[in-house]
């Protein structure tokens, strides 16, 4: 199977899984021919690509990094917490003003209302299913799964604390660090429910004013957390402390990091971010440009790299980085990618079968369309035997798909998603 642009698809083409909505419900189901009526569906939901079955992909595997039952598990759980949470919102007074949230958060009618609401442990053991997954599998990061814009704040979330999971897996953390890790990634952002939402949503550049309202969401997810789950609980801090940056040009206190690998049982300088946030901040920062949003596509997954790469010291920690960069599938199985190299093989478009064994960076793909964009007897390139192949990820949501690509539009949204995934990057609220 592989995964196409909505605006590549062509009426009769087969899904290869289900498409559900947010709150887990069945919108189209897996092997059923898509016609315009389910395209029109798609669009009006705003969903940019789906997986396909073609006839000469089927066989490749695309590897979920956790399943369907508890992603949407998952996102049920949030979602009934975060009504939890806008209730408490709503019945305080002026929550939009920061010092009035900041009281009524720490009032004992917030406590009472939130710390035995049912959701609260709910979103603990989805948590800790979530973490079981990770650890029982060796699932790497690639392509993300279908979302919907107006399912991102939800979908963000869970995002980045599957992130997290993998990357703390990799370096070793238990089981019990890594569902307090997972508990509080899924709660990262709440701060913004006691925020003015006509900031939060505003459309247009921030001004001055509304960029100092939008920072205290980290400290007033602080004071949420801290009622939820309790005082002494070092992942409360990672809604606090996701936002602070190793060279100590990050919000709310300015801490820096160490930018070495860190664990949670080290001593911890009291000037520095903790090493839970600090991985938190990788997987938040990732999942931001790894996700499609009205103003860009996603970024492709080499270029993601590039990215995060360039904020290696600076913003995230280096050695951390480094860890989970290793476990960034650069190509992964079902991406379409273009070819570049001697007479012949330039302009080559295909899909990945499979990362390489050796070097994930080099992958084995299958040729299916020549420089023009006609069809091929689809064969297979193993770029590891063959350095003079250089490999690029295609935009797979632009428009006309891999059929087309490269072409203008594709490198025009190409451009697009760099440029705006760099003003987020510069932005001192990035992935606020």
């Amino acid at each position: 199977m592989r995964r196409v642009s909505i605006f590549g698809i062509t009426p009769g083409m087969r899904l290869a899984h289900d498409i559900k909505g947010p709150a887990g419900e069945l919108l189209l189901r897996s092997g059923m021919a898509l016609d315009h009526s389910h395209l029109r569906q798609l669009k009006q939901r705003n969903c940019l690509f789906v997986d396909v079955q073609d006839g000469v992909t089927d066989d490749i595997e695309m590897a979920e990094t956790i399943s369907d039952r508890v992603h949407i598990t998952t996102t049920q759980a949030l979602q009934s917490m975060h009504a939890v949470l806008k209730n408490a919102a709503d019945a305080s007074v002026d929550t939009h003003k920061e010092e009035f949230a900041r009281r009524y958060l720490q009032s004992r009618g917030f406590a009472r209302n939130t710390r035995e609401a049912k959701p609260v442990y709910a979103l603990a053991a989805a948590a800790a299913v979530m973490v079981d997954e990770v650890l029982d599998s060796n699932a790497t990061l690639g392509l993300n799964q279908t979302r919907f814009f107006d399912d991102y704040t939800f979908q963000h979330s869970v995002s980045t604390t599957i992130a997290g999971a993998i990357l703390g897996r990799e370096l070793g953390w238990d089981k019990e660090t890594l569902t307090h890790l997972s508990t509080e990634c899924l709660m990262h952002d709440i701060g913004k429910i006691f925020v003015d939402r006509e900031i939060i949503n505003k459309p247009g550049k921030l001004t001055p004013e509304e960029i100092e309202i939008v920072k205290q969401h980290a400290q007033i997810g602080y004071e949420a957390s801290l009622q939820i789950f309790g005082p002494g609980v070092l992942s409360n801090h990672i809604s606090f402390q996701h936002h602070e940056r190793q060279d100590g040009s990050g919000y709310q206190r300015g801490l820096r990091g160490s930018n070495q690998e860190v664990n949670p049982r080290m001593k911890n300088n009291p000037d520095h971010i903790l090493p839970i946030a600090q991985l938190a901040s990788i997987a938040d920062v990732y999942d931001a440009l790894n996700s499609d949003r009205p103003y860009r596509p996603t970024v492709p997954p080499d270029m993601l790299a590039e990215l995060l790469f360039d904020l290696s010291g600076g913003h995230l920690n280096a050695a951390l980085l480094e860890r989970f960069l290793a476990v960034l599938e650069l190509y992964p199985p079902g991406s379409e990618v273009l070819l570049h190299g001697p007479a012949g093989v330039e302009g080559l478009t295909g899909v990945v079968v499979r990362g390489g064994k050796a070097d994930r960076s080099r992958p084995l793909v299958r040729v299916l369309y020549d420089p023009s964009g006609n069809a091929l007897q689809p064969f297979e390139i193993n770029l590891e035997e063959d350095p003079e192949i250089l490999v690029e990820s295609t935009l797979i949501f632009a428009k006309g798909s891999l059929e087309a690509m490269p072409t203008e539009e594709g490198a025009r949204m190409l451009d697009m998603a760099h440029s705006a995934a760099l003003i987020e990057l510069e932005s001192p609220l990035i992935c606020a």
